[in-house]
């Protein structure tokens, strides 16, 4: 099982088994670390392979279903790869944005959501794997939106990162 770790990413996968391979979001490319035994507490992890490399990673999501990797970056939109990172292509059709610092997906009533979150702050979302996106445009209806800035140059504000509140309803008895 490969895990993912970067700061706009989901970084928390459930498995029935301890991992042995991580995918490391750099500003160098994707790093992959693994370790011969993922039972054993104290393996070493080593570099196994890079990924995308001279590619600033801004964060790594892993699709549970069909196990697709994605990859967005500073500067050169969303790419995705179907078999576990040998490949990749551009998957940001309809993303205004070659800024992404963002990437989640939400399952909800059989169908997946990818959502991704561009410099300057807008949120997109696609119901096809990344084929096509359209922007949600509520984000910007905020009325201090055009006020919004980041501590570092450049100064402009981008969608640091993306979760889903899933409300229980309590049932009356």
């Amino acid at each position: 099982m490969m895990t993912c770790l970067s700061h706009g990413g989901r970084n928390v996968y459930r498995t029935g088994v301890p991992s042995n391979e991580l995918m490391v979001a750099t500003a160098d490319g994707v790093v992959c670390l693994s370790r011969p035994d993922a039972l054993e507490a104290k393996a070493a992890w080593r570099v196994s392979r890079r990924l995308l490399e001279g590619k600033h990673i801004s964060c790594l999501l892993i699709e549970p279903g069909r196990g697709i990797f994605f990859a967005a970056t500073h500067g050169d939109g969303i790419y995705a790869s179907e078999d576990e990172g040998r490949t990749w292509v551009r998957k940001d059709r309809g993303v205004e944005f070659a800024d992404i610092y963002s990437l989640n997906f939400v399952e909800s009533g059989g169908e997946l959501r990818l959502y991704a979150g561009t410099e300057p702050a807008h949120l997109f979302v696609s119901a096809d794997m990344g084929e096509s996106w359209r922007e949600i445009p509520s984000i910007r209806s905020v009325p201090s939106a055009e006020k919004w800035t980041f501590p570092g140059p450049p100064h402009i504000a981008h969608v640091k990162n993306i979760t889903s509140i899933h409300a229980r309803r309590k049932r009356s008895t």
